[in-house]
């Protein structure tokens, strides 16, 4: 390197990425393949390569050292000093300047300042620290808190000054990639494949037939292969496969030749070259440090890459009470630590909260293709309006004793009942309390970010809590088999966001299989007054709307709008200034159904050039109660009458204790009583639509209310004269695992595989 470098951090700023900083303790394994692949390599004072090329690579970029009294003079490479030269670690700079002949590059920055609970750091501390305050990404190698002697003489445990609590302090510092043992996943996993019958069968064989996904003729890495079945189907496919698997138990039963007993750190000693790297729903079961290098390594040793994760918590755990999903992150955080090595697609999976990540790698040196810049929009408000730059988070929590939006989740409850849908979506649930109230009547899934979602897991394990970024959402990861039986609920999110596109885009593809959506928020005339053209006064509004300028957004967004009226804003007012959309999915089987479909106004590029757009309804008067009809004009429905509009034609099952299953009459009147003497199930039990149904209802509200013993026979029922009924069989394992059966679980899912 010919440039002339004022201080050390000119010189690591010129540095290419990512760059390997390699200590002097004993590896984790041979990394000498993964850090030579590296375009930067930096190396510690004495460091040694002869004879050790295996286990710390063969090229060094540069040498970086305190330059103390025990530091050979070398000069082979360019060499600088972490430390500031009037620092007291740069005592010796001067001697070893002169010993050298030639002048050490010293920092700019106090490093004691960057890791102040080390008073004496060592030389690959400072230089971590400091190339982490950077802003650049490295990998760290052979740090293992002096817990070992130098990789060239292990057993000599050298005197150090240094603290074993480094190690640490490295692994939390940003841009850092750290190639050491940093959790026993060998044996969690164990653990997990003896005693979780659900570890037995092959999800990831179960999701890549089901998506339909054919390779042939390719040499394929699959990491995390459990026991196996997805690899051994991939080789009957004409496939190349090596399996790599951490867990003992169930390496022993992979079926195929080619398998390695290894974690993440293992790909590091790999040298073999592969078309494709696949791993299902694996990598958010290791912690966010390993993540990065699972995928750094399978960059390097794959063209290409097919892997899915889940976005959600697990429903299991580990033998401390430890959730089996270490890192539960969202869609787009994923997207992004992929897209610094692949060119990817995103695909939604299977189950809720999970996604398929494909895409080849990108070419050395080639940039990430750059998001096209979005047009400036005025979102519908008038010319005069004045939004919000930027607008604080919210969060969530009660502070005034009213519950804001009251009308919104029973409007959403009471659509979901006349539509037969069993699934609310909550996007921008905050902490979620007018959602929970409505479980069990309904399965909850909430979307939100930050506190708010730790809030909601912790709170209401019963719901399924998942994160996104609503200003730049690539996908929410909700299956169309879900969504089919969901009713959507986006209730006062859309006012918080700087451009609202990312969110309306996202509501657009959940309506492409949902049948509803209701969206709220609030309305800047009845809440302002007709003369407030923003900023909003709510410093986490953006910007807000009239019930005519959102209802026309919406429209030009390609949304079919089944009502448009207002509400009230909170329980303490009878003020009706907030904005209530119900929007819906006209193709939907329910809504054709329906008799609203009529009532419905298609988007404007359905109608026909140069018809007007129908006329927005005079606001509702002041103090009309929302349980009683909003008069709205035509077209829109009035909230109150939207149940009965969209009502779709039922089936004649109606609730009662008196449903038997022949062998099983007991069990069936216990359930049916129990039933009958909950209001909830009541009610979901009389919206059955045949007998089948009703025992559906049966089982789950056995299950839900702690009698597994009884589900089991129920789900059995309706495994028995249906064997491709999949939330039956599931049902029946979860209640086997709940009674103790975990060997008839793991009996049942492995004839369901062998079959």
């Amino acid at each position: 390197m010919s440039q002339t470098f004022s201080c050390t951090e000119e010189l690591l700023q010129a540095l290419p990425q990512p760059i390997a900083i390699v200590g002097n303790g004993v590896p984790a394994g041979a990394m000498g393949a993964a850090i030579d692949h590296h375009p930067s390599v930096i190396r510690l004072n004495n460091y040694r390569l002869e004879s050790y090329e295996s286990v710390v690579g063969t090229r060094t970029t540069l040498r970086c050292t305190s330059g103390w009294n025990d530091i050979e003079a070398r000069g082979q490479v360019g060499e600088f000093s972490p430390f500031a030269r009037d620092a007291r670690e740069s005592a010796g700079v001067a001697d070893f300047e002169q010993r050298s002949g030639f002048a050490l590059i010293c920092a700019a920055t106090d490093v004691h300042a960057l890791v102040p609970a080390v008073p004496n750091p060592s030389t690959g501390l400072a230089l971590a620290a400091l190339c982490s305050k950077l802003g650049l990404q490295f990998s760290l190698f052979g740090f293992d808190g002096f817990a070992s002697g130098h990789y060239w003489n292990p057993g000599a445990q050298p005197a150090t000054t240094h603290s074993g609590t480094e190690r640490e302090l490295l692994l939390g510092l940003p841009g850092a990639v750290f190639y050491g043992q940093s959790y026993d996943y060998a044996s969690l996993y164990n653990f997990c494949h003896a005693e979780h019958a659900g570890y037995n069968v092959n999800e990831g064989l179960a999701l890549y037939r089901q998506l339909g996904c054919v390779i042939q003729h390719e040499s394929i890495l699959e990491f995390g292969a459990g026991n196996g079945d997805l690899s051994a189907y991939m080789e009957k496919q004409g496939n190349r496969v090596t399996a790599l698997e951490v867990s003992k138990v169930a390496f022993n039963r992979i079926p195929i030749r080619n398998k390695i007993n290894g974690d993440c750190i293992t790909l590091a000693g790999l040298t073999q070259k592969f078309d494709r790297f696949v791993s299902v729903d694996v990598l958010e079961h290791l912690t966010e440090n390993d993540i990065r290098v699972v995928l750094r390594e399978a960059a390097r040793l794959a063209d290409s890459i097919l892997v899915s994760v889940s976005t959600r918590l697990s429903g299991l755990l580990g033998p401390q009470g430890e959730n089996l999903h270490l890192t539960v992150r969202s869609v787009e955080w994923w997207r992004d630590l992929f897209a610094e090595h692949f060119d990817v697609q995103l695909v939604n999976g299977l189950d809720v909260g999970q996604m398929m990540i494909a895409g080849d790698r990108r070419p050395a040196g080639a940039q990430r293709a750059a998001a096209p810049a979005r047009a400036a929009d005025r979102f519908d408000l008038p010319a005069a309006y004045v939004s919000r730059a930027k607008p604080v988070y919210y969060a969530d929590t009660p502070d005034d004793g009213l519950t804001w939006q009251p009308d919104v989740y029973p409007t959403a409850a009471e659509i979901a009942r006349s539509l037969q849908c069993d699934t609310l979506v909550d996007i921008g649930c905050g902490q979620a309390r007018k959602l929970s109230a409505l479980h069990p009547e309904f399965k909850l899934i909430g979307v939100d970010y930050g506190g708010n979602m730790e809030h909601c897991r912790t709170k209401f394990p019963f719901g399924t809590w998942l994160e996104a970024d609503f200003e730049d959402i690539s996908m929410l990861p909700l299956p169309a088999r879900v969504l089919r039986h969901s009713v959507v609920v986006c209730s006062d999110v859309i006012e918080h966001l700087v451009d609202p596109r990312s969110l309306m885009h996202a509501l657009r593809e959940l309506l492409a299989h949902a049948p509803a959506l209701v969206l709220s928020t609030p309305d800047r005339e009845r809440t302002w007054g007709k003369v407030h053209m923003g900023p909003p006064p709510n410093p986490a509004h953006i910007r807000e709307w009239t019930l005519a300028e959102l209802s026309a957004l919406f429209e030009r967004e390609g949304f079919t709008l089944a009502a448009a009226t207002h509400t009230r804003s909170n329980d303490g007012s009878p003020d009706l200034a907030t904005i209530m959309l119900v929007l819906v999915n006209p193709e939907h089987a329910q809504i054709r159904a329906s008799g609203f479909a009529a009532q419905a106004v298609a988007p404007a590029a359905a109608r026909r050039a140069g018809e007007p757009r129908p006329a927005i309804p005079p606001a509702t008067p002041a103090g009309a109660a929302m349980a009683a009809p909003i008069a709205a004009a035509e077209p829109f429905a009035a909230a109150a009458e939207i149940p009965a509009a969209i009502t779709a034609e039922r089936g004649s099952a109606t609730a009662t204790a008196g449903i038997v299953v022949e062998g099983l009459e007991e069990t069936t009147v216990a359930a049916g009583e129990q039933a009958m003497g909950n209001p909830t199930w009541r009610a979901r039990l009389g919206r059955a639509r045949d007998d089948r149904e009703m025992l559906r209802v049966l089982a789950q509200m056995s299950l839900d209310l702690g009698h597994p013993d009884r589900a089991m026979d129920l789900y059995g029922a309706l495994l028995s004269t249906d064997g491709s009924d999949h939330d039956a069989l599931e049902g029946v394992v979860i209640s086997q695992i709940r009674c103790g059966q975990h060997a008839d679980a793991a009996r049942l899912l492995e004839s369901v595989r062998s079959n």
